[in-house]
This record gives structure tokens, C-alpha cells and sequence, in this order.
């Protein structure tokens, strides 16, 4: 056995596993300085992520691997994409969370130790290959952030956000597993290569497999927040500490979509269609994705709390990717799997960088709300620079790289012959506008009430770290070589290699 080969292939789950054990007895037995602390979590979450670069580039993956080991994870061009991207995201929420928040001064070593292990949780999720290794994975990503919600133990909105996703969040394991527990009964396996071979060789899937995938699927759709297993969003998101908020928001959503498309899309779809249902699971998709777009858009027009609107927002965007999913009978569905998959990137990116100016405004105010962002842009011009670009992205505004995620993911719709769905997803990026734009006015066109404090000095990790979200929706939507790539990546499981 290859060790050396195998250590080399999950250097990022190793680096984020060290890391956790490190910062934890680092914690017990040498400085309980959170400077140092956060210092080490960063140093390792940028270890991991230049590793993943590095696999993505260079390494050759999947070969040579012990039979014990490439049964249960897989590593593939398509996972290393999506680990690079969930780590990305994870160190740039660590570096906003530096100082956010008064809890993470007394409890540092718990806070980061509690996201590290979220982090190797997604990251397990992505590269799994049997349903059971995949709901330890899951349950290993989604109880720390039960904790993260809740850290402000004295804050009451925060235990509420604590509690209410916990309680949702069980449920959603609990359907899953159930529904896991359907497809073992029906198919004999829960590997998911024997899942797809036994799955072409049947005439007819057997219906406790569809109730399966069905149970499945809802319990994915309760973590990433589509409608209707939405309800917990809107507390959550608000009452858990925005540094929580601006994690939970963004790497946790990208590691559940990329399961997805593997699941859906790589074992057990034939030619772009689901299950040879393709009308059937068209209609599932389009209903979710409709419902999504539509009540996180319409109940975030009314909202005043920042942090709602951000929200509802999710839920929303959560919808347009659901189009996109739904573009199963694409003739060429690597479109529709890469546009999915530079959406999600795209969305997390511009997502994550609206939530870490509300966290890095929470030092100094407590309120979130609209009136807190007055005369922001003459407070602090970075920050207003950072939360225009972010926001404009989600709206899809040209030429930011969320406008190209939008015009790549109706492109694959229109051409899976569902033109109705591109016109709903423009009437709804349309509505976004408006409740969008109410913030920026605050931001931008409303002067300071007299006596508000200037906005906080931020360290030189954090003003790169808001570089980079502000130029990467630039880039990325001005670069046409990326969605090429994107392409490309998709491909691999499109053609089931």
C-alpha cells in the first residue's frame, strides 16, 4: 500500500484535521491568546486550501489507492474543484471572524475548533462515496454549527437560533437517514457505484428507491434552505453571531450542492436524465426552485433587519440554482452541471462578503438594521465599496460575476427546452433589485445620523481578505477562461469518469 500517495491525495482533510487537535490542545496546555489561536486556525485552513490548489493542478487522483479507502471517498478533479472552493470560503470566514464578537476573546480555542471540524465534515461530505460514510460526514458538518449558532450562551437570540436550528436540523438527519435506510431496502446497497450499476441494470426503479432519493433529497434541501424547508433560515441567520452567520452562509451550502450534483447527476442519472423520469423530476425541481425564488424574494421586500434580508436573499438564490437542476434534459449537460457549479462558487463568494460587513460592524453597534448602514460609504469606504459588489453580484448585475452565473444558468435551462423558468428567473432577479437596492441606499444616499461611531480599523488580513471578495466578482464575471474551466471540471461526471 501506497501510503505516501494516499497522504498526498487528502492533504486537505489531513491539514484541517491537525489543525482542530492542535488549536484544541494548544488551547488546554499552552496560550489561550485568541490572537494566537485564530493566527493557527488561518495558518491551517490556508494550508488546506493551497493543498487543494495544488491537487487540482498537478496530482493525479484516484490512483493508486487502497481498495479499503476508494470504496467509501473519492477523489476526483470535481471534488478537489469543490474542496478548494469550500476551504477558500471557510478561511476567508475565519478571517472575518477575528475580533467579531466578544465570546470569541473568552472561548477562542471552542469557536474555532467547533468550525475547523465543520470544515473536515464538509469535506468528507464531498468526497464520499457510500450514503452511511456520507451522513456521519453530514452530521459532523452540521453539530458544530448547531453550537456556533447558539455561542452567544447568554444572548437570547442567539440560543434561539441555537435551539431552532438544532431542532430542524435533526429532523433533516432523521429524514435522510430514513430515506437512506428505503434505498438500502430497495437496492441492497448503499455504495453509491453499486447504487448506479444496480440502478441500469432494472427496467423500472423499484418505488422504495424513489421514496428514498425523495426523503433524501429533503433532507438536503432542509440544510441549503429551499422552500419549503425554509421556515429556519430567517431566525437562525439572524440571531446566530454574524461571524456564525457569514461560515453558515456560504461553505456549508456549496459542500450540499456539490453532493447533490454528484448524487444526481454523476450515479444516478442516464444521459442528463434522472432516473429516466426526467418530466417527473423536472416538475420536482422547477417546484422547489419556484417556491424558493419567489418567497425568499417577495419576504425579503418588507424587512428593515439586514441580516433578514440577507436571509431571505439565500433562499432565493438557493432557488435559481434549483433551476438549474432542474435543466436535466439539457442535450449537453455539462452546461447545466457547470453553470450549477459556478453559480454556487459565484453566490458564495458575493454572499460571504455581504455577511463580513455586518460581522466586522457588529464590534461597535448592535443593531443590524437598515438605519445602522447611514452613511456608510463616508464611515468606512471599503466596507460600503465591498457590500455594493456583493450585493449587485446577487442581483446580477452587469458585468459581475453574478450577472455571467445568471446568464450561464438560463443559458442550460433554455436549451433543456424550458424557456417559461428563464423568465421567472429574470421576473424574480427583477424583484431582488428592489430590496437590494434599499440597502445600498442606506449605505450610499442617506447621511449619518451625528454621533455615529466611524467604522472600525480593520487589520491587514481582513482588508485583503475584503480585496479579494470586491475583485472576485469583477474577475470572475470578466474572465470567460474560468466558466471554460468550470466546463470542463463538470464534465467528469457528466460522462461518469
Amino acid at each position: 500500500m501506497n501510503w505516501s500517495h494516499l497522504l498526498v491525495q487528502f492533504t486537505p482533510e489531513l491539514a484541517v484535521l491537525v489543525t482542530a487537535v492542535w488549536v484544541i490542545l494548544s488551547d488546554l496546555f499552552l496560550s489561550r491568546h485568541p490572537a494566537g489561536l485564530w493566527r493557527q486556525t488561518f495558518l491551517g485552513l490556508a494550508a488546506a486550501t493551497i493543498g487543494s490548489a495544488f491537487l487540482y493542478q498537478v496530482a493525479t487522483p484516484g490512483v493508486e489507492l487502497p481498495a479499503m479507502i476508494t470504496r467509501v471517498l473519492v477523489v476526483s478533479q470535481f471534488t478537489t474543484f469543490l474542496k478548494f472552493v469550500v476551504l477558500l470560503l471557510s478561511t476567508l470566514a475565519v478571517v472575518f471572524s477575528y475580533k467579531s464578537f466578544e465570546e470569541t476573546e473568552r472561548h477562542a480555542g471552542e469557536f474555532y475548533a467547533l468550525i475547523l471540524f465543520s470544515v473536515l465534515g464538509g469535506l468528507l461530505c464531498i468526497s464520499s462515496q457510500d450514503l452511511v460514510l456520507f451522513f456521519i460526514s453530514f452530521e459532523l458538518l452540521s453539530l458544530p454549527l448547531y453550537m456556533l449558532c447558539g455561542f452567544r450562551r447568554y444572548n437570547s437570540a442567539s440560543a434561539e437560533a441555537g435551539l431552532k436550528y438544532f431542532v430542524n436540523g435533526a429532523l433533516s438527519s432523521a429524514l435522510m437517514l430514513y430515506g437512506i435506510s428505503w434505498i438500502y431496502g430497495s437496492m441492497g446497497s448503499t455504495h453509491l457505484p453499486t447504487l448506479a450499476a444496480n440502478y441500469a441494470l432494472v427496467q423500472t426503479p423499484p418505488s422504495g428507491f424513489l421514496v428514498g432519493c425523495l426523503l433524501v433529497l429533503s433532507g438536503l434541501g432542509f440544510k441549503v434552505a429551499v422552500a419549503p424547508f425554509h421556515t429556519w433560515a430567517p431566525d437562525v441567520y439572524s440571531g446566530a453571531p454574524p461571524a456564525v452567520s457569514t461560515f453558515l452562509a456560504s461553505a456549508p451550502k456549496v459542500t450540499i450542492v456539490g453532493f447533490i450534483l454528484r448524487l444526481y447527476w454523476q450515479y444516478l442519472s442516464g444521459a442528463g436524465q434522472f432516473f429516466n423520469l426526467p418530466v417527473d423530476w423536472v416538475l420536482l425541481f422547477t417546484v422547489l426552485a419556484f417556491g424558493s425564488m419567489f418567497v425568499g424574494n417577495l419576504s425579503a421586500l418588507p424587512q428593515t433587519d439586514v441580516r433578514k434580508i440577507f436571509a431571505y436573499s439565500g433562499i432565493a438564490q438557493i432557488g435559481y440554482i434549483f433551476l438549474g437542476l432542474a435543466a436535466c434534459n439539457n442535450p449537453h449537460p455539462e452546461q447545466s452541471v457547470s453553470a450549477v457549479l459556478f453559480y454556487t462558487a459565484v453566490y458564495g463568494i458575493s454572499n460571504l462578503g455581504g455577511w463580513a460587513v455586518l460581522a466586522v460592524l457588529a464590534r461597535h453597534q448592535e443593531s443590524c438594521d437598515l438605519a445602522s448602514l447611514r452613511g456608510l460609504h463616508q464611515r468606512h469606504p471599503a466596507l460600503a465599496a465591498c457590500l455594493a459588489l456583493c450585493l449587485m453580484s446577487l442581483a446580477g448585475v452587469p458585468p459581475l460575476s453574478g450577472f455571467m452565473g445568471k446568464f450561464y444558468l438560463f443559458r442550460a435551462i433554455y436549451e433543456s427546452g424550458l424557456p417559461f423558468l428563464v423568465v421567472l428567473g429574470i421576473l424574480n432577479s427583477v424583484i431582488s433589485l428592489f430590496y437590494y437596492f434599499k440597502v445600498l441606499k442606506a449605505a450610499y444616499f442617506v447621511e449619518a445620523e451625528e454621533g455615529t461611531p466611524a467604522g472600525p480599523a480593520l487589520p491587514m488580513a481582513q482588508q485583503l481578505a475584503f480585496q479579494l471578495c470586491l475583485w472576485s466578482n469583477v474577475v470572475l464575471g470578466l474572465w470567460p477562461a474560468v466558466i471554460k474551466e468550470v466546463e470542463r471540471v463538470a464534465s467528469t461526471i457528466t460522462q461518469g469518469s
